[in-house]
């Protein structure tokens, strides 16, 4: 199920066409957002917050280094992560690796100090909501599938990196230490 949503989030990063084959709608990175949500296991506020900066292709890594918190008078701004645990370092699948270097190339916002995932006009999202209504929510119903929040893909990456690790019970705690690393 979790593969198809990720073939199906990558549908929808493709340029939409006019009949006169002109191109209506740039192909833009609101499925590749989709799809680093489950492979990564950020907080939204750290996804929303990433700059190109803080993706190290050399590395294959993505440092985490600031969130959207919420500032005086509750203006959201781009600040210091939640805890000083958030500061961290998460490897990018060979996946993630491709999709986000193809997504550079064709970014209008590819300087370092740019957001990953913006939005058409350039800035970063202001909450969840928009990329789930737009596309967790159509991409989960096109499935038949039921229906995510954006936090709960955080809770499956979490159960996907324990699956993947198949831990026997004398590696449990090691395995919780390093999820819990990676989590921040």
């Amino acid at each position: 199920d979790i593969s198809a949503l990720c073939d199906k989030a990558a549908t929808i990063d493709q340029p939409v066409y006019k009949k006169d084959g002109t191109v209506r709608q740039v192909a833009w990175c609101d499925g590749i957002a989709l799809i680093f949500a489950i492979h990564m296991g950020l907080r939204f506020s750290e996804q929303a917050a990433l700059k190109w900066k803080f993706v190290d292709f050399d590395d294959n890594v993505v440092h985490v280094r600031t969130a959207v918190r919420e500032g005086e008078g509750g203006i959201q701004e781009v600040g210091v992560t939640k805890t000083e645990q958030s500061r961290r370092s998460v490897p990018m699948t060979p996946t993630m690796r491709r999709l986000l270097a193809e997504w550079k190339m064709r970014s209008p916002w590819s300087g370092d100090d740019d957001i990953v995932f913006p939005t058409r006009e350039g800035n970063r999202q202001a909450s969840s909501d928009n990329w789930r209504t737009r596309v967790l929510h159509p991409a989960c119903d096109s499935l038949s599938m039921s229906r995510f929040t954006w936090h709960q893909l955080r809770h499956l990456f979490a159960s996907l990196a324990i699956a993947m690790k198949k831990p026997t019970s004398d590696q449990r705690d090691d395995v919780w230490a390093e999820l819990a690393t990676k989590m921040g």
